[in-house]
C-alpha cells in the first residue's frame, strides 16, 4: 500500500515537472517570435521578412536566413565564411539574445562549438526560408545591391 502511495507521488512529480518544463518551452517560443517580429521595421524587406519569420515559427519549421556576408555592417565569423553567401539556423534552439537594433539582427550563435556574435543588417539578407518545407522568400539575388 505504501509503495503504491511513493509510485503515485513519484508518478505526480514527474507530471509536473514535465508540464512546467513544457509551458516553460511554450513561452520562451512566444518571446522568441515576438522579439523578431515586435519592431516597426520601416523598410519593406524587413518587414517581410519578420511576417515569413512569423509564419515559418507558427508550423514550427527552423527558419534560415541566406545572406550576402559581403555586404556592409555583416559581423559572422570569418573562418565559416565559404562563398559570397552563407545560410544561417534563426531558429529558437540555435541562437541566443536574438533582438533588433535598428535595421540589424543581432544574436549569437554556435560555430564549432564556440559562441559567436553575429550581425545582420537588413540590407544583407537575401532569402528566408523554411528548412523543412524550402517555402520562403527571396529578398534579392546575391550578387545584387
Amino acid at each position: 500500500m505504501e509503495m503504491l502511495l511513493v509510485l503515485a507521488l513519484f508518478l505526480l512529480m514527474l507530471s509536473v515537472i514535465w508540464v512546467y518544463q513544457f509551458l516553460s518551452t511554450v513561452w520562451a517560443r512566444r518571446r522568441f517570435i515576438n522579439t523578431v517580429t515586435s519592431p516597426d521595421l520601416k523598410s519593406e524587406t524587413g518587414s517581410q521578412f519578420q511576417t515569413m519569420f512569423k509564419e515559418i515559427m507558427k508550423k514550427r519549421e527552423l527558419p534560415y536566413v541566406e545572406i550576402a556576408v559581403n555586404e556592409f555592417g555583416v559581423a559572422v565569423p570569418t573562418s565559416h565564411i565559404d562563398g559570397p553567401t552563407m545560410t544561417l539556423d534563426l531558429s529558437f534552439k540555435a541562437v541566443d539574445g536574438l533582438h533588433w537594433e535598428g535595421d540589424r539582427l543581432l544574436f549569437r550563435a554556435k560555430f564549432s562549438g564556440s559562441s559567436e556574435k553575429v550581425c545582420l543588417p537588413v540590407k544583407s539578407m537575401v532569402a528566408l526560408y523554411s528548412a523543412k518545407s524550402g517555402r520562403g522568400i527571396v529578398f534579392r539575388q546575391a550578387g545584387e545591391r
